[in-house]
């Protein structure tokens, strides 16, 4: 098992738990400070945060399965960096920076992308 292996592994896990977390609960939606206002809105909780997190979990897994590993990281590497410029945007546009998850999302997801970013040039 290669680097490139063991970050497959932590990107379906976290993929994996974010999605069934969502599906389960999908109110846990509100930590991000986001409300189901009624039954559509949770399916599209589920949907969307649930279910799209499970698919690209098992996607990346695939991947990983198929000797693509690195492709698979190449691929949650351009996702989550683009995650990250559409936040530090966003936080702008709409000022949010005195919010506490933006206070949060930004550092973490800047340390996921360089981490990311470190395994896709070095791993093998």
């Amino acid at each position: 098992m290669n680097l490139n292996d063991v970050a497959v592994l932590l990107v379906v896990g976290y993929f994996a738990v974010t999605g069934l977390t969502f599906l389960i609960r999908p109110d846990a939606v509100a930590f991000y400070d986001v409300a189901a206002k009624g039954a559509a809105g949770r399916t599209e909780i589920r949907c969307y945060y649930g279910a799209l997190a499970l698919g690209l979990g098992a996607f990346v897994g695939y991947l990983g399965v198929n000797d693509l590993g690195r492709e698979a990281l190449v691929g949650v590497l351009m996702i989550a960096s683009s995650i990250l410029a559409v936040r530090v945007v966003g936080a702008f546009v709409d000022r949010g920076w005195s919010e506490r998850y933006t206070r949060t999302a930004v550092p973490t997801e800047i340390g996921f992308v360089i981490a990311l970013g470190v395994v896709v040039a070095v791993g093998a």
